[in-house]
């Protein structure tokens, strides 16, 4: 044979990656062949010719044995700074071990630790500024007690979920629907660096090469939930896909809060709904944390000496201590600065590090 085994931890990971990146062989499919053949190598190198397998698959696992390169996975795995992990490492995540179906791989690029302090905060990509605050302002306050949160990396909600935990100095982990090597959406790209550099995770249960398909998004949506203790909606229409994150988590065992919205939002209608089907009402992340005995304890992060502001950038950071984030339209409205002051304003405190900036809104990034 081609491939050989040369140290046998070593030939599982390699054959255990291959089967589970094979097209058509989920989780609930490598768990019954692991009790008919036992380990993965043993499946990869002798399967074609054991008769306990069906036959059909046998037939796919020739071809694929033909199409799939070790090697390959190697080179990415090098060329994007990415670690394989699978559900025979200790490493694996508990809480996704202990879900039905846990994916038998995570690529991940990042820091990948052991906790159960997680909370998984989702939500619409086409939000409201509603909801754009409230994800950022509810992972802030649950980044500064030390609680990881987890999210899709979409548009929208995702996104100000990561942004808020990193502006509370915590880490975040991003679960995509493609490969690691298929950045979605693509203007993220950047955050996931800084995610990665904070000490946080990008990671996907598909192979490299995997385009951001609409049918890897509820997969993707069940490592979400799987990895969390909680999932909160933030703001969701009745066919968001984050009810799809949340159905996951109840069968799983795991909380379901959800953010009420008004009542004549279309965009709020999904979560509202989940709270009169039982789903706990969540209107500030120090509730979640009284709600899991998690104390509120914020991390002690050395306060940044502001540097020297023109007055219109003073004006704005003084504006934005309370709500912590507002959008453009409201500091035209609020501040009274022309366009031109208001523009170079914005671009001084972003030039400093004092803000950040997503979908039109702006946020603190220190208090």
């Amino acid at each position: 044979m081609k491939e050989g085994i040369l140290i046998k931890r070593e030939g599982e990971r390699e054959c255990l990656t291959a089967l589970a990146a094979m097209p058509g062989t989920g989780p609930g499919t490598l768990r019954d062949l692991f009790e008919k053949c036992g380990t993965a190598a043993t499946i990869w190198y002798e399967g074609e010719r054991d008769e306990r397998l069906p036959e059909k698959f046998r037939r796919a696992l020739v071809s694929w044995r033909t199409q799939y390169s070790f090697e390959r996975t190697k080179e990415n795995l090098k060329k994007y700074e990415a670690v394989v992990l699978t559900w025979n490492d200790e490493s694996y995540p508990n809480l996704l071990r202990c879900t039905v179906n846990p994916p038998p791989v995570l690529y991940y690029c990042g820091r990948l630790l052991q906790t159960e302090k997680t909370v998984a905060l989702v939500g619409s990509r086409k939000a409201d500024t509603y909801g754009l605050r409230a994800a950022h302002r509810l992972a802030r306050t649950l980044a500064e007690a030390g609680v990881t949160v987890v999210s899709g990396g979409a548009r929208g909600i995702d996104t100000q979920a990561h942004l808020g935990t990193l502006a509370g100095g915590g880490m975040t982990w991003v679960v995509t629907g493609a490969g690691l090597d298929k950045t979605y959406p693509p203007e993220n790209a950047a955050l996931f660096r800084r995610i990665i550099g904070a000490g946080g995770v990008v990671c996907s249960e598909f192979p490299f090469g995997t385009p951001p398909l609409g049918r890897n998004f509820p997969a993707r949506n069940r490592v979400i939930a799987g990895l969390s203790q909680a999932v909160v909606v933030v703001e969701a229409a009745l066919r968001s896909g984050s009810l799809i994150t949340a159905d996951f988590a109840l069968e799983e065992g795991r909380d379901v809060f959800a953010v009420p919205g008004s009542v004549y939002s279309p965009l709020c209608a999904g979560t509202n709904r989940l709270i009169k089907s039982g789903a706990v009402p969540l209107l500030s992340g120090k509730e979640l944390l009284e709600t899991y005995g998690w104390q509120e304890e914020v991390k002690k992060r050395g306060r940044k000496a502001l540097p020297p502001l023109s007055k219109g950038a003073g004006r704005i950071y003084k504006l934005m201590q309370g709500d912590r984030s507002v959008s453009y339209e409201e500091l035209c409205a609020e501040t009274a600065l022309s366009p031109a002051c208001l523009a170079s304003s914005l671009t001084e405190l972003e030039m400093a590090g004092l803000i950040d900036v997503s979908a039109q809104q702006y946020f603190l990034k220190i208090d």
